[in-house]
């Protein structure tokens, strides 16, 4: 990133959020002050592309790499957003690149292999939905709309891992169970 002139500067914001896109907790925040917090090349009103390695981080500018640490959301099904901020009437471009998830290693399977094995039926459904390739009794679950809002959230506490989601209106509705990908069903 550089600054487009010495008035204006450019800000990036990163949001994350539990609730499928609910609400969203700011969790990093930069922009340049002229001092080289930020930026990575000079001040120019040129649009600016990086070309070298140094154009990214860690150049003569001044701006460090950063390292944004998600711990806290550890076990948790998030979004990540990033947002572009600009404080004037003129920026410039922004540009991120090497997203980088570090953490330890699952034990045992990968969600991945576990959440392939996981299915709901009957679907579509009116009344209810039975999860099947679980190995638990007790499951947390959330149900979101389409638009990713939230409908209701539980526990499913039943031997059979069965949801009742009679009451709620038809359409397409994605069913997420604590640590898995979402499974989408149809409710008519």
């Amino acid at each position: 990133y550089r600054r487009f002139d010495q008035s204006t500067t450019d800000s990036i914001v990163i949001y994350v959020s539990t609730n499928c896109g609910q609400t969203y907790q700011r969790v990093f925040a930069r922009g340049e002050n002229g001092t080289g917090t930020f930026a990575t090349a000079t001040t120019s009103s040129q649009p600016f592309t990086p070309s070298i390695t140094n154009d990214w981080c860690m150049g003569p500018v001044g701006s460090d790499c950063y390292s944004i640490n998600l711990s806290s959301f550890a076990g948790q099904q998030v979004l990540v957003k990033i947002e572009g901020y600009n404080s004037g009437t003129l920026g410039n471009n922004l540009f991120v690149d090497n997203i980088n998830i570090q953490g330890l290693p699952i034990q045992g399977l990968s969600l991945y292999e576990i959440s392939k094995n996981i299915s709901i039926y009957p679907n579509p459904t009116d009344a209810e939905i039975i999860i099947s390739g679980l190995s638990n009794a007790e499951i947390e679950f959330q149900i979101h709309d389409a638009t990713g809002r939230l409908i209701f959230n539980g526990i499913s506490s039943n031997q059979d891992n069965v949801i009742d989601v009679k009451d709620i209106s038809t359409g397409i509705y994605y069913l997420i169970l604590n640590g898995f990908s979402p499974i989408k069903f149809v409710k008519e």
